[in-house]
C-alpha cells in the first residue's frame, strides 16, 4: 500500500497500490500480491494514523475485489466509477472515508 498527500489539500491522504498489484504487473519476478490478512493490518494502521485527516481517499480497479472488500469493511464508500484510459478492460473505482 502507498499513501501520499492529496494534492492540493492538507486534509486528505490518498491509498492506492493497496496489494501491490501495479508492482506485480511491472515487476512480477520481485513482488508478489500481499496477502488478505497483511493488507487489511496495514489498512487498520494507516486509518487509525491519519485520524487528523477530515478524509481518506482510495483508488482500486476491478481486478482488485479483495481489496475493495477492505474497504468497504473499513468505512470506505464508492463514490465514482470509470473506465481506465490505460486499460479499456478495467474500470477504476474511487473511494472516500469520512473521518469523524
Amino acid at each position: 500500500m502507498i499513501v501520499e498527500d492529496m494534492p492540493g489539500c492538507c486534509a486528505g491522504k490518498v491509498f492506492y497500490n493497496l496489494d501491490n498489484e501495479y508492482d506485480n504487473q511491472h515487476h512480477a519476478e520481485n513482488i508478489s500480491i500481499r496477502s488478505l490478512e497483511s493488507r487489511e493490518a496495514d489498512l487498520v494502521k494507516y486509518i487509525g494514523g491519519y485520524k487528523q485527516f477530515a478524509f481518506i481517499m482510495a483508488t482500486t480497479n476491478s481486478n482488485q475485489k479483495d481489496s475493495e472488500a477492505l474497504l468497504v469493511k473499513h468505512g470506505f464508500r464508492a463514490v465514482e466509477q470509470m473506465p481506465s484510459k490505460n486499460h479499456p478492460e478495467l474500470t477504476i473505482t474511487i473511494w472516500i472515508r469520512k473521518n469523524a
